[in-house]
């Protein structure tokens, strides 16, 4: 149950209280000890928390600050080159999402977390999963770049393992904000069923 993709690793609390993140056999820290160990000692101070108890703060070491600060450092200099304006100018105010907002189907994965967007004819990120990323965001524009399509986008099956073989590039902020903001707007429990026929009378 743990070798398939997916967005987070999964956690379990052994009868002992253990608290055990299981990480895939290629994950870079599988065979790190002290990297694991940390891992788990985070997961278990944040299933402690309880709604209402102030949120659990976690002191970082000097190389977790070092790792941060590198890493923020290269992405910088990529997110200038291929990072889309507006969200540059977002990090730059320090924007936060609004919390609590439910995101839907794989759309979610196309769009927020790897979304592309053609700006003055060049292809930008904005998805959160390719600026943070210090290789993909080089790697991006070699993917087969396709149009939004949302009924493809909720049905087309990902790795996250991988980097990603198929983008999905809005003409613009504008355009994906019509499309994808409409979509998420207008989301209810027959929209899978939808969608599903849609990407069927158009693969059929």
């Amino acid at each position: 149950m743990f070798n398939e993709g997916r967005l987070y690793a999964p956690i379990t609390t052994a009868a002992d209280g253990k608290v055990t993140v299981h990480l895939d056999d290629d994950h870079p820290g599988v065979a790190d000890p002290d990297y694991r160990e940390r891992r788990n000692l985070i997961a278990a101070r944040a299933l402690r928390w309880s709604p209402g108890e102030p949120i659990p703060r976690v002191t970082y070491t000097p190389e977790e600050h070092g790792v941060s600060q590198l890493v923020s450092r290269e992405l910088g200099a990529k997110h200038s080159r291929l990072a889309c304006v507006e969200c540059r100018e977002a990090m730059a105010r320090r924007l936060q999402t609004r919390a609590g907002r439910d995101f839907f189907a794989k759309v979610f994965w196309f769009t927020i977390e790897f979304g592309v967007v053609w700006e003055h004819a060049e292809l930008r990120a904005y998805g959160a999963g390719l600026l943070s990323s210090y290789g993909e965001i080089d790697e991006f524009r070699s993917a087969d770049i396709r149009p939004l399509d949302l009924a493809e986008m909720a049905t087309l099956p990902y790795d996250i393992t991988r980097y990603q073989p198929i983008l999905y590039a809005a003409d613009g902020l504008d355009h994906l904000l019509e499309v994808a903001g409409s979509f998420f707007a207008g989301c209810d429990d027959d929209s899978p069923a939808r969608l599903g026929m849609a990407a069927s009378v158009r693969t059929g």
